[in-house]
């Protein structure tokens, strides 16, 4: 496998206690600290075509990051690095045999 050559926090999404109008407030919780990862950039003049084919209807990863098996990261987690959050699309074990989990992501600008 490639080297893991950097760490990132994973983030998970927990709703609050409904407020005295029924909203549960959505908070981020750090579950798993400077976790080792791989981030390999996506290829952007793809993922332009794709948006232009499909639409803004589906939302596309800009960025593949790799994980050792066993990490605890799922759809819809966040991950932040340095400065930059993504948001986790799927979680895939592309060989099936316990060695390395591949995460699509897709970055978040402007929020968190």
């Amino acid at each position: 496998m490639i080297g893991l050559n950097a760490t990132c926090h994973i983030m998970r999404a927990s709703s609050s206690a409904p407020d005295n109008y029924g909203v549960e407030a959505e908070t981020l919780t750090t579950g798993t600290e400077d976790c080792a990862c791989r981030f390999i950039e996506g290829d952007y003049n793809e993922r332009a075509r794709l948006v232009l084919e499909f639409g803004a209807q589906m939302e596309i990863a800009t960025t593949k990051v790799l994980f050792a098996d066993g990490v605890d990261v799922q759809a819809s987690d966040r991950l932040l690095t340095g400065t930059d959050y993504y948001e986790v699309l799927s979680v895939v074990d592309v060989d099936h045999w316990g060695h390395h989990q591949e995460v699509w992501v897709s970055r978040l600008e402007g929020r968190t």
